[in-house]
């Protein structure tokens, strides 16, 4: 026999000379081993010769055809991480090799490697647990960070609509109250309501002034013109008034007389019939006027002023006869023309209860 020469029923491998008897059965056809045991020509269950080597293990002749064999000469072992080092080969890379790879040390928080928010290439957060935690059937909102869940009462409270309250259309919230207000497209005429308005509606406005001017007021029977129970501050006042025009420097709370002949309001003073005997009034224009300026007139009523009434309880209120403007709790003893006129009685120390007496005693 010539050199690698294999005869049916004695079987040789050789480099060069004869090297190693294989098998001697005819029957069967043995593997054909090259240079040593780990390299190697042989048959599988199947009758598929294959091939075997220590790079690509054992493969079948139609799987070397096919390609695709990954070369595994960089030494992955178990429980390796796989890493590709070119198209076709894999290198084993163990726990801490990875970590380097990816840059990162043992406790590294990854999530804290990426920024939180809701700006471009961030992550997005959801809230919670607890306040804020989204729960099945909740909307979502977006916040700083990310998206917290809203229950359909969050969801109305942030968008300032009243349950069932009607957005449909052009008639936004606010559009749709614009539209009922004084020259809207949709003005409310109060001439043409029927009934009670709703406590809620204040309609105040020019045309209601109106409806009552022309229509007169009338009280039902027990019904009546309420004053307020207790001003609540200084400068404050409740009753019947009416506008006027100052003929002195006036201050609120002082009592004033109308003068016949021009009908100006000028101060009060009880040393003299002509500035004590007429109409009275108390000036309740906050700021001080002066002659010719527009004041307001309390006829009848309540006025609190803590800066100039010193008042007994229930006890009559004078017409100051010693300074003009001025009220007092001890009635006028003069001479010639001094008048004595109640013109209310004290609340309180600082609040008088205004109601003018029509008559007077003069002194002679």
């Amino acid at each position: 026999m010539g050199k690698n020469t294999i005869e049916r029923g004695r079987h040789w491998v050789g480099k060069g000379t004869h090297k190693e008897l294989i098998g001697t059965d005819p029957a069967r056809v043995p593997r054909l081993e090259v240079d040593d045991a780990t390299t190697y020509i042989d048959k599988d269950g199947s009758d598929n010769m294959t091939l075997t080597d220590a790079v690509t293990g054992t493969k079948t002749l139609a799987e070397l055809a096919a390609g695709g064999g990954v070369d595994t000469s960089g030494t992955p072992v178990d429980d390796d991480f796989a890493k590709f080092t070119d198209a076709d080969t894999i290198e084993g890379r163990n726990y801490s090799e990875v970590r380097t790879d990816l840059g990162l040390v043992i406790g590294t928080d990854v999530l804290a490697e990426q920024t939180i928010g809701i700006a471009d290439d961030n992550l997005v957060e959801v809230d919670g647990p607890g306040a804020g935690a989204p729960a099945n059937g909740e909307y979502a909102k977006w916040t700083a960070n990310g998206l917290e869940g809203k229950s359909f009462s969050e969801v109305r409270g942030n968008l300032n609509v009243a349950d069932g309250a009607d957005v449909t259309g052009s008639n936004a919230p606010q559009a749709h109250k614009a539209s009922h207000q004084d020259t809207g497209g949709d003005e409310i005429s109060v001439t043409g309501l029927s009934g009670l308005l709703a406590d809620d509606q204040h309609i105040l406005d020019a045309e209601a002034v109106s409806a009552v001017e022309t229509a007169g007021l009338t009280f039902a029977e027990n019904k009546g013109i309420i004053l307020d129970a207790t001003l609540s501050a200084d400068e404050k006042w409740s009753g019947i008034s009416e506008a006027g025009v100052a003929g002195a420097t006036l201050d609120f709370g002082d009592c004033i007389y109308q003068v016949a002949s021009d009908a100006q309001w000028e101060l009060a003073k009880a040393d003299v019939a002509a500035t004590s005997d007429g109409k009275l009034g108390i000036n309740v224009t906050i700021a001080q006027k002066t002659a010719g300026q527009a004041i307001e007139v309390l006829l009848f009523g309540k006025v609190r002023s803590d800066a100039d009434y010193a008042f007994s309880v229930r006890r009559p209120v004078y017409i100051s006869a010693a300074t003009s403007g001025d009220l007092t709790t001890t009635a006028p003893t003069g001479t010639t023309n001094f008048v004595v006129r109640i013109v209310g009685y004290g609340n309180t120390a600082d609040e008088l209860f205004f109601c003018p007496d029509n008559s007077y005693v003069e002194l002679a």
